[in-house]
């Protein structure tokens, strides 16, 4: 169980750690348009400008998402039983995707109106 503990743990670990550094990114408008990460609808990925907007004003949740991820790091490896694992994991797991897709309607909602004002 402690292998499996810990495996969560280190993930929980860096992508607290990667979610940070994407917010810091993006809130300096310097997070780059890319294939792997950031939100990437069409409208989101519709030109430079939207891009930068949207993950910009979407910046505030994708640090949260990861302070919640690193908080759940160390809580979710000190967890005593197999059932205090499966609660700490779960909660810290839906906390992080409850917090990305208010995120992410933020950021859409954001490039929207980007979008508009160019055409």
């Amino acid at each position: 169980m402690f292998l499996i503990q810990l495996l969560c743990a280190l993930i929980f670990g860096v992508g607290g750690a990667l979610m940070m550094w994407m917010a810091l990114k993006s809130k300096n408008e310097t997070f780059p348009r890319n294939d792997l990460s950031g939100y990437r609808t069409q409208t989101i990925q519709f030109s430079d400008e939207t891009w930068k907007a949207a993950h910009k004003a979407s910046w505030p949740y994708t640090a949260a998402a990861g302070i919640l991820l690193l908080i759940g790091a160390p809580i979710t490896l000190l967890s005593n039983t197999t059932d205090d694992f499966i609660i700490r994991s779960l909660t810290t797991t839906i906390l992080v995707v409850v917090v990305v897709f208010s995120g992410g309607y933020v950021a859409q909602k954001t490039a929207k109106t980007v979008k508009s004002q160019q055409q």
